[in-house]
């Protein structure tokens, strides 16, 4: 059981570790675009 808990805990470690690495070479560049709608809500 030990030996599970570790593993587990080294797994979790290295994917917090290299998770924010990963996503700063992935993402770029993010554009956000929205339109102004209005509606009757009657």
């Amino acid at each position: 059981m030990r030996l599970i808990s570790r593993y587990v805990v080294g797994t979790v470690l290295a994917a917090l570790i290299v998770s924010p690495l990963t996503m700063a070479q992935t993402i770029e560049e993010i554009t956000v675009t929205a339109r102004k709608k209005t509606e009757n809500l009657q």
